[in-house]
């Protein structure tokens, strides 16, 4: 079947999870996936909501690739059957115990099926066993509502709301 008519569902019970942070070996396999991430985000309210204010630079191939390269940023990829990328997430190391979700994204094919919602349990889960993670905290913009809505799913709760000034 061709992923893109595959419900979240199957997806999900095919999948293989990848910790990218500790098993890419490739700069090659690294710099294919990373170009197929950066191909969803179709403009530059797309990179806005994804990335926030992460790279000030902007967000090129190259300034990912070195953001990738941090000792606090742990990758979580979501593949299919066929190991195409699906989904894919952050999470950055704030405390010994407090991690920050983050740069989470769906294949748009993909979106609002549920899948999105189902990978961060998945990373916050392996996060908690596997990283030693007690809290997590997060940052979205406010207009961004279909993270908000999923993150509020999930149990997250609004502290509050900062405003930036641009």
């Amino acid at each position: 079947k061709d992923p893109d008519t595959k419900s979240a569902r199957q997806i999900l019970a095919r999948t293989s999870w990848l910790l990218t942070h500790e098993t890419l070996s490739s700069n090659e396999y690294l710099q294919n996936w990373c170009q197929e991430l950066l191909s969803w985000l179709k403009s530059d309210s797309d990179r806005i909501l994804w990335s926030g204010n992460t790279f000030e630079k902007g967000l090129t191939l190259q300034n990912f690739l070195k953001h990738q390269k941090r000792k606090d940023l742990f990758a979580f990829s979501l593949r299919d059957e066929d190991q195409d990328l699906c989904a894919y997430a952050e999470v950055v190391k704030k405390t010994r115990l407090q991690f920050n979700l983050c740069r989470v994204i769906v294949k748009p094919c993909l979106r609002r099926l549920g899948l999105g919602k189902s990978f961060c349990k998945e990373v916050i889960d392996f996060s908690q066993k596997r990283l030693g993670c007690t809290r997590f905290t997060l940052n979205t913009l406010e207009n961004n509502t279909s993270a908000l809505s999923c993150y509020l799913s999930l149990g997250f709760e609004i502290i509050s709301w900062r405003r930036i000034l641009g």
